[in-house]
């Protein structure tokens, strides 16, 4: 939206909906598909008792995870994903649908395309979802009305409140989730530091919960940045707009009104923000931790790199949905690392070449009663 004023008041508007106070009453939501997560993760009864279990696409099961998730938390109400492949077509459209809206982000002139009678699949697809699904959910909950039941509160539910009824759409954690089990699945001491953490903070996997004892954990959520650092869920430019009376930007200047943006991946790799950038190193973000080089991290360092991580972007265009975001990876993932050892089944696989892709799994062994930081064979 380029009018800043409207900007402005559905921002306000919407930043109803996703505080820290209305985030944890949608806690019991979240928690919910975080079980259904786990369950489908889970190996079957005859490859449990510390054995491995066949390869999974954890990215699957994460997108099945977030749009469940993100669904009920919106309008109460999911398409049952985590327990049913009925709905799983809708997967195959969102790396479509990021490449789709990606490019008439930059280029918008093509959008009439979308109107055109000879729709390409995709825009078919698009309409069906939306049509068939969507729409429905939404109408469904909007009859609803107000829940009065305030531990189990969405959305709609803050936003039929508010002032204005008009909002926008939400993001998705599927890839930092997929991100950040494939790189402590990779590095499994920081899979056993991770494990520890929660373990010591909460008496059971099911006692996990939001709040200032899940805040405390430091560690997890270091690694959720650094996995979300290495691999951004926004792959392109961040565009600002150029004030007077200009600005020079490697030798060439851009007069006012130039549109200008760096690219998240690009920022998040760089080496005077990131020391080792294409390493995963959780510590980097904790004061007094062993860093990249081995020096120990300052807290200088950790504002430098908090500055230049643009997983949510920055200022008045930053995610609004952040707390909501945070709270679905910190549950997810502590709840996983508790219940799981896990291992990378194609170990030929690149650390530097990991992409959101379909060329690897993990094959998931169910902890049971082995011993903390155990490794299974």
């Amino acid at each position: 939206m380029d009018d800043p004023v409207q900007h402005s008041r559905k921002r306000r508007i919407i930043a109803q909906a996703v505080t820290t106070e209305a985030v944890k009453s949608m806690e019991s939501i979240i928690l919910g598909h975080v079980d259904q997560f786990c369950e489908l993760l889970t190996p079957s009864t005859s490859q449990q008792n510390g054995t491995w279990s066949e390869p999974l696409d954890v990215k699957v099961a994460a997108n099945c995870f977030t749009f469940d998730t993100l669904t009920d938390v919106a309008l109460g109400r999911s398409p049952d994903m985590l327990t049913s492949e009925k709905n799983r077509w809708i997967l195959s459209l969102l790396p479509k649908a990021v490449k789709f809206l990606h490019t008439m982000g930059h280029m918008p002139i093509l959008l009439c395309l979308y109107y055109l009678p000879f729709k390409s699949q995709m825009a078919k697809d698009m309409t069906m979802y939306h049509q068939d699904l969507s729409e429905k959910i939404a109408q469904h909950r909007i009859r609803q009305g107000t829940r009065s039941d305030g531990d189990k509160a969405d959305v709609l539910s803050y936003l039929i409140n508010a002032k204005d009824p008009e909002t926008g759409g939400a993001d998705t954690t599927a890839l930092a989730i997929t991100a950040a089990l494939f790189y402590l699945a990779q590095y499994p001491s920081s899979l056993i530091k991770l494990r520890t953490e929660p373990q010591q903070a909460f008496d059971s996997k099911d006692s996990i919960r939001m709040g200032p004892v899940l805040l405390s954990c430091l560690y997890l959520r270091a690694c959720l940045d650094e996995a979300m650092r290495l691999v951004p869920a926004v792959g392109g430019v961040l565009p600002r707009t150029v004030l007077p009376p200009g600005l020079v930007i490697a030798n060439e200047y851009c007069p006012p009104g130039t549109i200008v943006g760096v690219p998240g991946y690009a920022m998040n790799h760089h080496p005077e923000y990131f020391p080792e950038p294409f390493s995963f190193r959780p510590e980097r973000w904790i004061v007094g931790s062993l860093g990249p080089g081995k020096t120990t991290v300052t807290e200088a360092d950790v504002r430098r790199s908090q500055a230049a991580f643009l997983q949510f972007s920055q200022g008045p265009r930053g995610c609004v949905g952040k707390h909501l975001a945070y709270a679905e990876l910190s549950l997810a993932v502590a709840s996983v690392v508790w219940s799981f050892d896990m291992e990378v089944s194609n170990k030929a696989s690149s650390l530097a070449k990991f992409q959101d892709r379909d060329d690897w799994r993990e094959a998931m062994s169910s902890r049971g009663e082995i011993p903390t930081g155990d490794i299974c064979p």
